[in-house]
């Protein structure tokens, strides 16, 4: 056992003891992500991807929702091919869906839910026509 030496630097990392580089890591040029925590999520997408279709549907009253299934299903009847009028049948049951989930918020009066109620069966009334109609 005589003859070794063993002064060894601490300092140096795993790689350096058997005399390979370390490498450092290339910085990513990855986009910055956002955390749920930073960023409040709702179900209305922003910006819409259909705006002459956003720009119909309305949640304000039951008569302006009238208005906006009457005008839909126009449109659906009126489009020429099957995915338009898809896209008419998707934002409509979309629609029907925003206006059941805001029946369900505590946080609304229960006038204010039945309004939501009316308004969800309103489009939900309209889609099950479409469809029928699309099938």
């Amino acid at each position: 056992m005589r003859g070794f030496n063993l002064d060894l630097d601490l300092d140096l990392g795993f790689d350096d003891l058997f005399g390979r580089p370390t490498r450092k890591r290339a910085k990513s040029k990855s986009r910055k992500r956002t955390t749920t925590s930073n960023t409040t999520r709702t179900m209305f997408y922003e910006p819409p991807r259909h705006k002459e279709i956003a720009k119909i549907v309305t949640f304000e009253s039951v008569e302006g929702a009238k208005k906006a299934a009457k005008k839909l299903f126009l449109l659906f009847k009126k489009a020429k091919n099957s995915d338009r009028k898809l896209i008419i049948l998707r934002a409509v049951q979309l629609a029907a869906n925003r206006a059941r989930a805001g029946a369900k918020n505590p946080k609304f009066s229960l006038e204010t839910r039945r309004k939501w109620l009316t308004i969800s069966k309103i489009y939900e009334k309209v889609s099950e026509k479409m469809e029928k109609l699309y099938r």
